[in-house]
């Protein structure tokens, strides 16, 4: 952006008539500029960055930062408490800014990594404020210039992979106070109706930014749940070995593994019969034990249901059960 060369009020008129509904297109004029000037073009498509050239006496020094980034994410990133990163969201790739609270975290088992943050609000308007419980930096002492709210009411997770520039840190005592808020919590007593209106339409914004964490989250939950294969060996310990001395045991301890692991597969004894397995998903799978003599694989019908018979079982009990791995297909 260059306050010499780029058509600030054209851009200026524009932007308050889109915000307006008053109109659609882009001028033919503001057009060509746009083509040519990367930086009005992302004002002019980035409601955020609107709204802060909206209401910012226009000058490029404070623009700098926003419109052309910091240091872009790399492997070298720590990301630490208190720094200020622009992020980036949804299906449009939508822009915003936030604050590391709690360094990188993974959720479960197989979950990408993830930070706290509190989004940032630039410029707000201060009859949306509350005076007491409300933590507004000023320019000078947020790295990209621009008076911010930290939304510490909006805190909460999100993946790491959209973290995309960094723009610096806030200061030591801000990170403390900002902590202290989102600790204790405090209520807005004298938050106005449009105050509550504008934390209510933030925490909306908040959940889409939260959203693909929640969603790794439940993937990896799903998978887990869904393990397609379990082991046991009955030489772990002498307990787990006199159990598995006959049938009865030996329908135990599968039973007791099936439930720990949360296997899709009920496992039934029938007396004089043997052992059945119906697997939940009706899925076919693979029961494999091995003795001290051999291998002996076992697999179930199409349906998923398999049955050990008795004698079958007395053979392998008698030569000594040493493991039993069981697989879905």
């Amino acid at each position: 952006m260059n306050n010499q060369n780029c058509p600030l009020e054209k851009l200026k008129s524009y932007l308050e008539s889109k915000e307006k509904k008053e109109i659609k297109q882009v001028p033919a004029s503001l057009a060509r500029h746009l083509e040519e000037c990367g930086s009005c073009r992302k004002i002019s498509q980035n409601p955020e960055l609107a709204r802060i050239f909206l209401n910012l006496d226009r000058n490029d020094n404070k623009f700098k930062k926003i419109l052309d980034g910091a240091v872009p994410k790399d492997g070298s990133c720590s990301f630490l408490e208190g720094e200020v990163w622009r992020i980036v969201s949804g299906e449009d790739n939508e822009k915003s800014f936030a604050v590391i609270t709690h360094s990188t975290f993974t959720a479960a088992d197989g979950c990408k990594s993830a930070v706290r943050v509190v989004p940032v609000f630039f410029s707000p308007n201060q009859f949306d404020l509350d005076e007491k419980t409300d933590l507004v930096i000023e320019p000078e002492d947020f790295p990209t210039g621009i008076t911010a709210l930290l939304e510490w009411w909006n805190e909460r997770p999100i993946l790491v992979d959209h973290l995309e520039h960094f723009f610096g840190s806030i200061h030591e005592q801000i990170l403390t106070k900002l902590k202290c808020l989102i600790n204790e919590d405090p209520i807005a007593k004298n938050l106005s109706s449009s105050g509550k209106l504008f934390r209510q339409h933030r925490i909306a914004c908040g959940q889409l930014l939260s959203s693909s964490f929640f969603k790794d989250l439940q993937t990896s939950e799903e998978k887990l749940s869904a393990q397609q294969e379990i082991f046991l060996d009955f030489q772990a310990n002498e307990n787990i070995a006199l159990a598995a001395s006959d049938i009865g045991g030996f329908h135990k301890k599968i039973r007791e593994l099936v439930d720990k692991k949360s296997f899709p597969l009920n496992v039934l004894y029938f007396e004089d019969v043997g052992i059945k397995m119906i697997c939940a998903k009706k899925a076919s799978f693979v029961v494999e034990i091995k003795t001290s003599k051999e291998v002996k694989s076992f697999a179930s019908d199409k349906n998923g249901v398999l049955l050990l018979e008795e004698k079958q079982l007395l053979k392998i009990l008698k030569n000594g059960a040493q493991t039993i791995s069981i697989r879905v297909n």
